[in-house]
């Protein structure tokens, strides 16, 4: 039996996991009415802060599955640190808006405002989703190369991780859409990444020697 089933059934699992939850993520976020911008009656919703945590776990649970593949270190690193960015501003939104219930309405919305768009926050954010995006298509290249998953599924993954910015700039209907995307080219690779033909038959020599890869993506 090839000795990296084991690893490559952890990281299946999780990645699975990951994509239910980025799903759950914009199905469960309440929205202001027409899209419209956030108020306090969305901030103050529970599942306001139930849908921020499946979020922030979904970026946790993507670093540590990429992670689990033990190729290309450097993008591995690169998901991991950007994740790590991430969840600050995550923080931020899950819990300082939810907690702005208790301040007068029109300063908890100024407030609101700052708390957003601050210019480390949002460069924080920024650069950590970039680096999410580019390790995961970086890795799922590597995992093309191995025969791990077909081009495919690898695409519509790396798509939604691509996507991850420009969705915060749609209507919710296409934020749900985006969710389901991510959900699809997780649960596909993950499915590619232990059905039988590539668990049991694809020899790991196939997968990219860390001595061949590049010094800066790790690919």
């Amino acid at each position: 039996m090839n000795h990296d089933n084991p690893r490559r059934r952890t990281a299946a699992a999780l990645l699975a996991a990951a994509g239910i939850l980025f799903a759950l993520f914009p199905l469960t976020r309440p929205f202001a009415p027409g899209g419209g911008a956030d108020t306090l009656e969305q901030f103050g919703s529970i599942w306001w802060t139930v849908a921020h945590l499946a979020g922030a776990a979904a970026f946790i649970l993507t670093a540590f599955a990429f992670a689990e593949l033990r190729i290309a270190p450097l993008a591995t690193t690169a998901i991991g640190v950007g994740s790590a960015l991430t969840l600050l501003y995550f923080g931020a939104e899950t819990f300082a808006l939810h907690e702005l219930t208790a301040v007068d309405g029109e300063t908890a919305l100024e407030l609101a405002e700052l708390i957003r768009t601050g210019t480390a926050a949002m460069i924080a954010f920024g650069v950590g989703l970039l680096l999410v995006a580019v390790g995961v298509i970086v890795v799922l290249v590597s995992a093309v190369r191995a025969r791990w998953t077909p081009v495919l599924p690898a695409g519509i993954l790396a798509a939604g991780y691509l996507l991850y910015i420009p969705q915060f700039f749609v209507s919710p209907t296409l934020r749900i859409a985006h969710g389901v995307l991510v959900l699809i080219g997780c649960v596909w690779v993950a499915y590619e990444l232990v059905k039988p033909d590539q668990a049991g038959n694809v020899n790991p020599a196939d997968a990219p020697d860390y001595s061949a890869r590049s010094t800066i993506t790790g690919a």
